[in-house]
């Protein structure tokens, strides 16, 4: 009975682990600079 209750609400707990924990995750992207624009716009049409 427990086990289908902890079932129940594990998409819960995941998901306030994972508003927690997000800045620890190294997957991070940066917005793009004055070089990386200036890429951008000889690369493409």
């Amino acid at each position: 009975r427990d086990a289908k209750k902890d079932a129940y609400w594990a998409h819960h707990d995941l998901a306030l682990l994972a508003y927690a924990f997000w800045p620890l995750g190294f997957f991070r992207l940066s917005l793009p600079d004055e070089e990386d624009m200036a890429w951008f716009e000889e690369s493409y049409p």
